[in-house]
């Protein structure tokens, strides 16, 4: 891959920059996918509550031999305590990527032009965090190989 030119990126920013070079810990991230985060989590915490609701539920019903509604349903709270976990260490030690201006540097929230070896089209990437590119279209992870080489 190469690079064939750099444009904007982000159309809008929220919060304070740190102007520092984040931690390994930190997590960047845009605004857009730190909403996201705020609703998944609080649709993992309903769901959570609904899987204690059932456990109360099916312990009721009968004893605990052979109850596998009683065990679905701890199964459900093991899966979605996890989510909630990680959603919240994914909304710690945030700090966000801010909307870049027309520059011929590369950095986090810009985006890139690339071409793949053997491809005619290019295919343009915003440069964000993990979190960011599991939810956008057309993002690479800064934390990737070709991230990494990317920003040097």
């Amino acid at each position: 891959m190469y690079l064939s030119r750099r444009m904007s990126g982000n159309e809008r920013y929220i919060g304070q920059h740190k102007s520092v070079e984040p931690d390994k810990s930190a997590n960047l991230i845009i605004d857009d996918a730190y909403e996201f985060l705020k609703r998944s989590l609080q649709n993992t915490e309903n769901r959570l509550k609904e899987a204690h609701w059932s456990v109360g539920e099916a312990e009721d019903t009968s004893d605990w031999h052979d109850n596998f509604t009683f065990d679905g349903a701890r199964h459900q709270i093991d899966l979605w305590s996890s989510v909630v976990r990680m959603r919240r260490s994914q909304m710690e030690n945030v700090v966000f990527i801010p909307p870049k201006t027309e520059t011929d540097r590369v950095g986090w929230g810009n985006a890139v032009e690339l071409k793949s070896q053997g491809e005619k089209e290019n295919e343009i990437f915003l440069i964000l965090g993990s979190v960011d590119a599991m939810i956008r279209r057309n993002c690479l992870s800064y934390q990737t190989l070709v991230g990494h080489q990317i920003l040097g």
